[in-house]
Protein backbone atom coordinates (compact mmCIF):
# COMPACT_ATOMS: atom_id res chain seq x y z
CA UNK A 1 0.00 0.00 0.00
CA UNK A 2 1.49 3.40 -0.65
CA UNK A 3 1.08 5.87 2.23
CA UNK A 4 -0.58 9.32 1.67
CA UNK A 5 -0.02 12.54 3.40
CA UNK A 6 -2.13 15.97 4.68
CA UNK A 7 -0.59 19.04 6.04
CA UNK A 8 -3.05 20.40 9.36
CA UNK A 9 -2.22 23.52 11.40
CA UNK A 10 -1.41 22.71 14.56
CA UNK A 11 -4.34 23.08 16.96
CA UNK A 12 -6.83 23.02 14.32
CA UNK A 13 -9.77 20.52 15.54
CA UNK A 14 -8.92 17.33 14.08
CA UNK A 15 -11.60 15.37 12.32
CA UNK A 16 -11.18 11.43 11.69
CA UNK A 17 -13.67 10.13 8.89
CA UNK A 18 -15.80 7.16 10.71
CA UNK A 19 -13.93 4.61 8.80
CA UNK A 20 -10.99 2.24 8.88
CA UNK A 21 -7.80 3.79 7.93
CA UNK A 22 -6.21 0.37 6.76
CA UNK A 23 -9.96 -1.75 5.52
CA UNK A 24 -11.84 1.17 5.05
CA UNK A 25 -14.62 -0.44 6.76
CA UNK A 26 -16.59 1.03 9.00
CA UNK A 27 -15.34 1.70 12.49
CA UNK A 28 -16.76 0.95 15.90
CA UNK A 29 -13.89 1.38 18.02
CA UNK A 30 -10.51 4.03 18.17
CA UNK A 31 -6.38 3.60 18.29
CA UNK A 32 -4.37 5.88 20.20
CA UNK A 33 -2.25 7.39 18.00
CA UNK A 34 0.66 9.80 19.64
CA UNK A 35 2.68 13.05 18.33
CA UNK A 36 5.40 12.62 19.65
CA UNK A 37 8.61 15.18 19.72
CA UNK A 38 11.99 14.43 19.87
CA UNK A 39 14.14 15.86 23.00
CA UNK A 40 17.44 15.62 24.32
CA UNK A 41 19.68 12.62 23.99
CA UNK A 42 17.31 10.31 22.01
CA UNK A 43 14.15 10.62 24.05
CA UNK A 44 10.58 11.79 23.00
CA UNK A 45 7.97 13.29 25.24
CA UNK A 46 4.06 12.92 23.80
CA UNK A 47 2.82 16.35 22.39
CA UNK A 48 -0.40 15.71 21.64
CA UNK A 49 -2.44 12.49 21.45
CA UNK A 50 -5.74 11.56 18.92
CA UNK A 51 -8.17 8.85 19.04
CA UNK A 52 -8.48 7.25 15.48
CA UNK A 53 -11.52 5.35 14.49
CA UNK A 54 -10.47 1.97 13.40
CA UNK A 55 -12.46 -1.49 12.81
CA UNK A 56 -12.25 -3.78 15.93
CA UNK A 57 -10.72 -6.76 13.19
CA UNK A 58 -8.13 -4.09 12.34
CA UNK A 59 -8.08 -3.63 16.11
CA UNK A 60 -7.14 -7.22 17.05
CA UNK A 61 -4.45 -7.54 14.37
CA UNK A 62 -2.82 -4.35 15.52
CA UNK A 63 -2.54 -5.88 18.69
CA UNK A 64 -1.54 -8.92 17.77
CA UNK A 65 1.24 -7.70 16.17
CA UNK A 66 2.17 -5.61 18.99
CA UNK A 67 2.99 -8.97 20.95
CA UNK A 68 4.91 -10.16 17.89
CA UNK A 69 6.94 -7.35 17.74
CA UNK A 70 7.24 -5.17 20.86
CA UNK A 71 7.53 -7.74 23.40
CA UNK A 72 10.86 -9.48 22.15
CA UNK A 73 12.29 -6.19 21.02
CA UNK A 74 11.44 -5.04 24.67
CA UNK A 75 12.71 -8.36 26.43
CA UNK A 76 16.09 -8.01 24.03
CA UNK A 77 16.59 -4.22 25.44
CA UNK A 78 15.93 -5.40 28.98
CA UNK A 79 18.92 -7.68 28.33
CA UNK A 80 21.08 -5.42 26.83
CA UNK A 81 20.57 -2.81 29.63
CA UNK A 82 21.10 -5.84 31.89
CA UNK A 83 24.53 -6.59 30.52
CA UNK A 84 25.49 -2.78 30.18
CA UNK A 85 24.99 -3.02 34.26
CA UNK A 86 26.80 -5.72 34.94
CA UNK A 87 30.18 -4.89 32.48
CA UNK A 88 30.21 -1.03 32.78
CA UNK A 89 31.10 1.14 35.60
CA UNK A 90 29.85 4.49 37.23
CA UNK A 91 28.17 7.32 35.18
CA UNK A 92 29.38 5.36 31.94
CA UNK A 93 26.52 2.62 33.58
CA UNK A 94 23.77 4.97 34.25
CA UNK A 95 23.82 6.72 30.61
CA UNK A 96 24.47 3.49 28.78
CA UNK A 97 21.43 1.47 30.60
CA UNK A 98 19.55 4.92 30.24
CA UNK A 99 20.06 4.72 26.39
CA UNK A 100 19.35 1.13 26.23
CA UNK A 101 16.16 2.16 28.30
CA UNK A 102 15.21 5.32 26.60
CA UNK A 103 14.61 3.73 22.88
CA UNK A 104 12.36 0.95 24.28
CA UNK A 105 9.72 3.99 25.80
CA UNK A 106 10.58 6.45 23.48
CA UNK A 107 9.88 4.65 20.89
CA UNK A 108 5.87 3.62 20.24
CA UNK A 109 5.20 0.64 18.02
CA UNK A 110 2.20 1.90 15.58
CA UNK A 111 0.53 -0.81 13.54
CA UNK A 112 -2.33 1.41 12.01
CA UNK A 113 -0.24 2.80 9.28
CA UNK A 114 -1.55 6.37 11.04
CA UNK A 115 1.32 8.63 11.68
CA UNK A 116 1.78 11.86 12.82
CA UNK A 117 4.85 14.12 13.17
CA UNK A 118 5.41 18.16 13.53
CA UNK A 119 7.15 21.39 13.01
CA UNK A 120 6.47 24.76 12.59
CA UNK A 121 3.12 24.95 13.27
CA UNK A 122 2.04 21.65 11.27
CA UNK A 123 0.97 18.35 11.82
CA UNK A 124 1.89 16.11 8.82
CA UNK A 125 -0.34 13.31 8.65
CA UNK A 126 0.49 10.17 6.88
CA UNK A 127 -1.92 7.38 6.28
CA UNK A 128 -1.75 3.50 4.34
CA UNK A 129 -4.33 4.34 1.80
CA UNK A 130 -4.96 7.01 -0.55
CA UNK A 131 -8.62 7.10 -0.46
CA UNK A 132 -8.37 7.42 3.28
CA UNK A 133 -6.55 10.28 3.20
CA UNK A 134 -8.74 12.19 0.81
CA UNK A 135 -11.90 11.04 3.59
CA UNK A 136 -9.73 13.09 6.04
CA UNK A 137 -8.65 15.79 4.04
CA UNK A 138 -12.10 16.40 3.02
CA UNK A 139 -13.17 16.02 6.47
CA UNK A 140 -10.85 18.79 7.80
CA UNK A 141 -11.30 21.00 4.91
CA UNK A 142 -7.64 20.45 3.60
CA UNK A 143 -6.52 22.58 0.71
CA UNK A 144 -4.34 21.47 -1.73
CA UNK A 145 -0.65 23.60 -1.38
CA UNK A 146 -0.61 24.78 -4.86
CA UNK A 147 -4.30 26.25 -4.44
CA UNK A 148 -3.32 28.45 -0.74
CA UNK A 149 -3.30 32.10 -1.74
CA UNK A 150 0.05 33.69 -0.63
CA UNK A 151 -0.30 35.95 2.35
CA UNK A 152 0.07 39.59 1.66
CA UNK A 153 2.62 41.65 3.22
CA UNK A 154 0.08 43.83 5.24
CA UNK A 155 -1.40 41.12 6.61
Amino acid sequence: MSETTALIRKGQPINFPEICPRCLEPADTTLEVRHNVPTRFGFSRTEDRFDVPVCSTCLKRFRARAWIIVWPVSLAMIALAVYLWISLVGAVRWVAVGAALGGLVARQYNPSGVRVSGGEGMLQWRFPTPRYTELFKKANRVVPLDQIEPMSEDA
